[in-house]
C-alpha cells in the first residue's frame, strides 16, 4: 500500500512548482533578487535553488511569514499551520458541473410510439368472396331482411267460385216479363298476370293488373207461370258468365323475419261483364229464356295472402281474391233487360312472383 506524504514534502513540492514558474518570467526579465531574507532559511534549506524564484511569486512573503510565525510559537504546530486557508496553495481547480447539466443535455431523440388508433384507421380488409356452395345455400335459405325490391312480375291462376246470383226481368217469347229467377255456377278458371314495383323502405307495392275469369252456368231456378200454369221449375241451364278486368292493385307486404311474407291489398278497375249464350227451357215446352250481351263496369277486389322466397328474386304465392262488379251487370235481350245481381266471385290463386 503507497504511502501517503507528510508536510514538508508537500511544502517542497508546492516551493518547487512555484520556482519553476519564477525561473521562467525571471529568464525573460533578467532581473533577479539574490539577497535572501533570514526568515525565508528553513524553506531555502529544504530546496536553496528555489528561493529566488518564492520571493517574486505574488503572496509568497505573506505566506512564508504567517508560517514562521505559527512554527515559532509552538513548533509542533508546522503540520498543523499547513492545513490553514491562508497557507495552502491556490490550485486551480475544475468548476463543478452545473446541476442543471444533465437538463441542458439535449435529449436522444427517440421514436414515436404508435397512436392507439393505428389499429381503426387500417383499412379493412376485403373479405374474400363466398364460394359457389355458400351461394347456392343463400338462394335456398335467402336473408328475409334483405328481401328484394324493384320491378317484378308476376302471374297467377284462380280457382273461381262465382256466388248464386239474380235474374231479373226474365222473360219468355209470346208471353213476355215471366218475373225474377237465379241460377248458380260451376267452378271455373281465372288467369292473372302483373307487373308491379315493390319499395323495400315501406314495403309497399303497386302494380297494374289484367285478368280473366269463366264459370260455366249451373241450375237455372225459372219463376212461375201462371197463364200456363207452370209452376216455379229448376232446370239446367247452358251458356257461360265471363269477366275481362283491368286493376290497380295496392299492397302492403309483412315482414316476418322469415322467407314467408304475407300481404294484404285491394284493387279498383274496369271490367267487361259477358252473358255468353246463357239459356233455360221450361221441361215439356219450347219455352225459352235467354240473355247473350256484355257491358263495361266498374268492379273492385280484395286481396289477402303469403308468399315465400325461394331465392332472393323469386317468390311463390297463394292468396284469396274477392271479386266484385258494381256496373256492368245489366244485359239487353230481345225481350228486354235482364239483371245480374250479387254476382261476385271468390277467388283461391297460386302463382309466382319473380324481381327483375
Amino acid at each position: 500500500m503507497k504511502k501517503a506524504p507528510n508536510a514538508l514534502e508537500v511544502i517542497a513540492l508546492t516551493a518547487l512548482t512555484f520556482a519553476v514558474a519564477s525561473t521562467a518570467r525571471a529568464e525573460e526579465t533578467k532581473d533577479i533578487s539574490p539577497n535572501f531574507d533570514a526568515e525565508t532559511v528553513p524553506i531555502a534549506a529544504l530546496n536553496p535553488s528555489a528561493m529566488p524564484a518564492l520571493r517574486d511569486t505574488p503572496d509568497t512573503e505573506d505566506r512564508l511569514q504567517e508560517f514562521d510565525r505559527i512554527t515559532a510559537l509552538d513548533p509542533s504546530a508546522s503540520e498543523t499551520a499547513l492545513e490553514s486557508p491562508s497557507l495552502a496553495p491556490e490550485t486551480e481547480s475544475f468548476p463543478t458541473a452545473p446541476k442543471t447539466l444533465a437538463a441542458s443535455t439535449p435529449e436522444i431523440e427517440s421514436f414515436p410510439t404508435a397512436p392507439k388508433t393505428l389499429a381503426a384507421s387500417t383499412p379493412p380488409t376485403e373479405l374474400p368472396r363466398t364460394a359457389p356452395r355458400n351461394q347456392v345455400a343463400q338462394r335456398r335459405n335467402p336473408n328475409p331482411s334483405n328481401l328484394p325490391a324493384g320491378i317484378y312480375g308476376a302471374l297467377s291462376g284462380d280457382l273461381r267460385l262465382l256466388r248464386e246470383a239474380q235474374l231479373q226481368g226474365l222473360a219468355v217469347s209470346g208471353i213476355g216479363t215471366i218475373g225474377t229467377g237465379s241460377t248458380d255456377f260451376f267452378a271455373g278458371f281465372g288467369i292473372n298476370a302483373a307487373v308491379g314495383y315493390k319499395s323495400l323502405q315501406n314495403n309497399l307495392r303497386v302494380e297494374a293488373q289484367l285478368a280473366y275469369g269463366q264459370n260455366e252456368i249451373g241450375v237455372v231456378e225459372l219463376p212461375a207461370i201462371a197463364s200456363r200454369s207452370i209452376s216455379t221449375t229448376t232446370v239446367n241451364g247452358k251458356g257461360s258468365i265471363s269477366t275481362f278486368t283491368g286493376f290497380l292493385n295496392g299492397y302492403y307486404d309483412l315482414n316476418t323475419g322469415s322467407n314467408w311474407q304475407p300481404y294484404i291489398g285491394g284493387g279498383i278497375g274496369l271490367t267487361r261483364l259477358a252473358s255468353n249464350g246463357i239459356s233455360a227451357t221450361y221441361p215439356g215446352t219450347d219455352l225459352t229464356t235467354s240473355v247473350d250481351d256484355a257491358r263495361w263496369g266498374f268492379a273492385y277486389q280484395i286481396m289477402a295472402g303469403t308468399a315465400y322466397y325461394l331465392s332472393p328474386q323469386t317468390a311463390v304465392t297463394l292468396g284469396y281474391r274477392y271479386f266484385d262488379p258494381l256496373g256492368g251487370n245489366t244485359f239487353d235481350t230481345p225481350l228486354g233487360e235482364v239483371r245480374l245481381k250479387d254476382g261476385g266471385a271468390h277467388n283461391f290463386e297460386f302463382g309466382v312472383r319473380h324481381f327483375f
